[in-house]
């Protein structure tokens, strides 16, 4: 892997053409442009944060909506495949969205909001 990164590296930075060509003979690829790094600005990494937090921050507010509104529905659903008491399903609920919401806020929210600020 680090032969690939460094060849890659030395295409983009000093590599003629033919060097290129050659380079891409010896790794058994045919087109040379397939290759190049794609180019990634801050507005798509903006809108890749946006919709993780859009999708994730609404997989957490339906989740919790049905922790407070069908606990027994959602009790005996996971029951049918786990046999496990009310108290510790009530426990492992709780720190599971806890968990989430942990993850939720460090990977997807902070991350959006950083790159609002900064754009």
């Amino acid at each position: 892997m680090s032969i690939f990164i460094h060849a890659s590296e030395q295409l983009h930075e000093k590599a003629s053409k033919n060097d290129r060509d050659l380079l891409c003979s010896e790794l058994n690829l045919t087109q040379p442009e397939l290759w190049e790094l794609p180019v990634v600005d801050i507005q798509q990494i903006t809108d890749f944060f946006m919709w993780c937090t859009v999708i994730n921050g609404g997989l957490l507010i339906l989740w919790t909506l049905f922790i407070l509104f069908a606990p027994e529905l959602v009790y005996q659903t996971q029951r049918r495949w786990i046999p496990i008491e009310r108290p510790t399903f009530d426990i492992l609920i709780y720190a599971f969205l806890g968990l989430f919401k942990i993850f939720f806020l460090f990977f997807n929210l902070i991350p959006f909001l950083a790159l609002l600020i900064i754009n």
